[in-house]
Formats: C-alpha cells, sequence, structure tokens
C-alpha cells in the first residue's frame, strides 16, 4: 500500500478547516452582534470576563495537553528545537533555522507542513514523528517548534535548543492583537482583562518567567542558544552566521544573504498567510496579521505606565519565585527614558 503524504493530508485538512469556519462566520455574525458583543459587554461590566477567559484558557490547555506533548520524545540528533515564548518571534525564527537547514532553499505552503509543533493544537501542524522533511533536507536537521520551557521539553546533550526571550510587556501588547486576529473578533476581552488573564497562573502558555529561567539557566551549554530578542534585532546578517554556526551549518555568502533576505520583516508580512494560522473560530480574521510590527520599546503604544509597571512587578516576583538570576531589570524592566518622559 501506497503511504500518503502527511504534507498532502496536512494541506487538505487545514483547507476543509478553514472553509469550515468561513461557513460558520457568516452563520454567526448576526447573532454575534446582535446578542454576543451585548452579554460580552454585560459580562466584563460585571466583573465576571476574568474568570470567563480563565476557565477558557484551562479548557484550551487540556486540550492541548501541552505540558506532556513531548511524553515519550527523545529528541535525536538531527533535531533543533525553537523554543520561544508565545508572541516573542517564533515564526521569525523557525524561518531562520527551517532556511539554514535547506541551505536558503525552502518551499512551503504553510509552516507547519514542514515543522512540527509537539504543543500546539492536535491535528494542526505535522506530526514530530514524520520524518519526510527533514531527511530531504540538505542538512538532513529537523526543525521543531515548541513555546514551552524547558522543564517539558525532553533535554538531549544531542539534539540543539534555541530559545527567544522577548521583554514580557511586547509579549503582551503583540499577543492582545493576535488574539483579536485568530481567535475572538468583536469578542475580544478588553485590554485589562487580557493582561490579567497573561499574568495569572492559568494562561494558555504558561507563565513568561517560568519559560525564560529554565533556559537562562542552561544558557552556557553547548547545545544551547539562548538569544534576546532586541540584539537579534540589531545582528542583520550576523544572526544568520550565528545561528547558521550553532546549527553546525557551513553556509557560502551566497546562501547567507538567501536567508538573510525570506527573513526580513518586509518579506515575512509579504508571505504573512504561511505563519498565519487562518480561521480558529467564526470570529477570526482572514486577513489577520502574523507579523505586525516586530518592532522593540513599542509596548508603551497600547499599555499605560501602571500596565507596564504591574507586568515588570509581576515577572520580577515570578523570577524570584523560581530563585532564577535572570537579569529582569538590566534588560526589561522601568523606567527608561522614554518612559520616564511619557
Amino acid at each position: 500500500m501506497t503511504q500518503l503524504n502527511p504534507i498532502l493530508i496536512q494541506q487538505e485538512k487545514r483547507r476543509r478547516d478553514d472553509q469550515k469556519m468561513a461557513i460558520a462566520a457568516k452563520i454567526f455574525w448576526l447573532p454575534t452582534h446582535l446578542l454576543l458583543v451585548p452579554l460580552f459587554w454585560l459580562i466584563e461590566k460585571a466583573g465576571l470576563m476574568v474568570p470567563l477567559f480563565i476557565k477558557l484558557n484551562i479548557m484550551l490547555k487540556e486540550k492541548t495537553q501541552w505540558e506532556a506533548s513531548f511524553a515519550g520524545y527523545e529528541p535525536k540528533p538531527q533535531d533543533v528545537i525553537v523554543s520561544a515564548y508565545y508572541k516573542s518571534g517564533t515564526n521569525w525564527t523557525m524561518q531562520m533555522a527551517h532556511l539554514i537547514a535547506n541551505r536558503g532553499q525552502a518551499e512551503f505552503e504553510h509552516v507547519h507542513d514542514v515543522i512540527p509543533w509537539p504543543d500546539g493544537m492536535p491535528g494542526y501542524a505535522l506530526e514530530i514523528q514524520h520524518d519526510t522533511v527533514w531527511q530531504n533536507a540538505p542538512t538532513n536537521l529537523r526543525i521543531i517548534k515548541s513555546h514551552l520551557p524547558l522543564d517539558h521539553i525532553p533535554f538531549s546533550e544531542e539534539a540543539r535548543y534555541v530559545c527567544v526571550v522577548r521583554d514580557p510587556k511586547e509579549v503582551l501588547v503583540s499577543g492582545y492583537h493576535f488574539s483579536r486576529d485568530t481567535s475572538f473578533g468583536p469578542l475580544n476581552p478588553s485590554l485589562d482583562v487580557f493582561l490579567d488573564v497573561f499574568l495569572s497562573d492559568n494562561f494558555l502558555f504558561g507563565s513568561w518567567a517560568r519559560h525564560a529561567a529554565t533556559f537562562w539557566a542552561v544558557r552556557h551549554k553547548p547545545n544551547v542558544l539562548f538569544m534576546l530578542y532586541p540584539e537579534m534585532k540589531e545582528k542583520g546578517e550576523g544572526l544568520v552566521h550565528q545561528l547558521a554556526e550553532f546549527m553546525d551549518v557551513s553556509l557560502t555568502p551566497e546562501e547567507v544573504k538567501l536567508v538573510a533576505d525570506q527573513c526580513s520583516f518586509a518579506h515575512m508580512r509579504a508571505i504573512n498567510h504561511k505563519f498565519f494560522p487562518n480561521r480558529l473560530t467564526p470570529w477570526s480574521n482572514p486577513k489577520g496579521e502574523m507579523m505586525r510590527q516586530g518592532k522593540v520599546g513599542n509596548s508603551s503604544e497600547l499599555l499605560t505606565l501602571a500596565q507596564q509597571q504591574k507586568i515588570d512587578d509581576h515577572c520580577r516576583a515570578e523570577l524570584a519565585k523560581l530563585g532564577s538570576d535572570f537579569p529582569y531589570d538590566a534588560l526589561f524592566g522601568l523606567p527608561s527614558p522614554q518612559l520616564a518622559t511619557a
């Protein structure tokens, strides 16, 4: 019996799911605006929106079972696991790693046709056991995506681990827009509600502090590359060289340029559809942005000074509880000259 191509199966499933949600969007349009929007407004006014969205996050966690998503899997020498916290440059880093693994020549309909995401939504990405993609790569390297802290990812001295850490205030801003585009549309909670859920113990993607602390603790290991988002933005082609060297891939100058050009913000925004998760709910925006701005130091565009300080205070406290010496204040903490005059 001929083995079915898992990539083609993944593509067909994505198209079917998108069509179903497009139909559901039409069916739900009137009830959403006549009933659900006013209802959600009343729920928020009653102070019940935070517990409602926390409950929703708990339900989604149970569905994805992300804490056990790598259970039984043993990382292999070909594995390059890219673990960036939610909205911290994951797709940018994945794109770069995948292009390096393929020497700048990598075509795909959607990134998750070629990169597994074990802690993602069931059935959303290529299964980790499929070996079609990495065995056909010229370097025989496999790129794996994760948002998990290291204590939920099996650690092997043979595999490689890439961690990206971004200012949690910027994560919150990017995540708020992303939540609206991918899931809730007109039902998206207010910023205050989203902030409280983000800082709760039950946020879908877990604790920012825990993710940063677990990778920070092993940053000196030779098979761990710990990167800060703002520093990555400053390196240009140097970032390609750094990641390629870590992956033990020797690129020609032409290949470095190919990778760098295809990892530019302008290029990735032009192929946004290859990274955006399509319609996840009837309220998803089919033209939503996965790459919105990609800037550093822009959290004040949405957050007040008090909200930014709330995030800083929470993350400092969480890092202290974890016993981590991650230098939060030196890297991300307030005040900054920009904020001091805001």
